[in-house]
């Protein structure tokens, strides 16, 4: 809808060079972006929507990672020998980190880590799906 409103505000500043085009025409010519020449980075406006983009999918990768990180460290913490309580790790974590770390999404993490942990780290859901899928099994 952000388009439709700026489409004859888009029209009043470019003539017919806009008002020509159909409305498809019109939001892809929007929406391209300015091409970099063969070899060299992208620069003005559209080089840095790109480092944008980059810097998020980093952010994005990197809390993907942390989160299957807590959910093997819950795992490995509440089970076996020297295991402790989930409410126990879960207070802990939550009283370290300064934000709430709650039994649930303890639970949910460590059956999410028994379900998955086994798998290359490519090849594991993301961590909203893996919550869903444990939620739908019951956790």
């Amino acid at each position: 809808m952000q388009v439709a409103r700026e489409l004859p505000r888009l029209q009043s500043e470019n003539g017919s060079a806009v008002a020509d085009l159909s409305f498809r025409e019109a939001l892809g010519a929007l929406a391209a972006p300015v091409v970099a020449v063969d070899g060299e980075p992208p620069s003005g406006e559209y080089g840095a929507a790109v480092q944008t983009a980059a810097e998020l999918v980093e952010l994005i990768a990197g809390a993907n990672a942390s989160w299957w990180t807590v959910a093997e460290r819950t795992y490995e913490a509440t089970t076996g020998e020297d295991a402790v309580s989930l409410e126990r790790w879960c207070a802990d974590v939550s009283t370290e980190a300064g934000r709430p770390f709650t039994v649930r999404e303890g639970e949910i993490r460590r059956a999410a880590w028994i379900a998955y942990g086994a798998m290359p780290a490519d090849d594991r859901p993301w961590p909203e799906e893996a919550v869903l899928t444990m939620r739908r099994l019951g956790v």
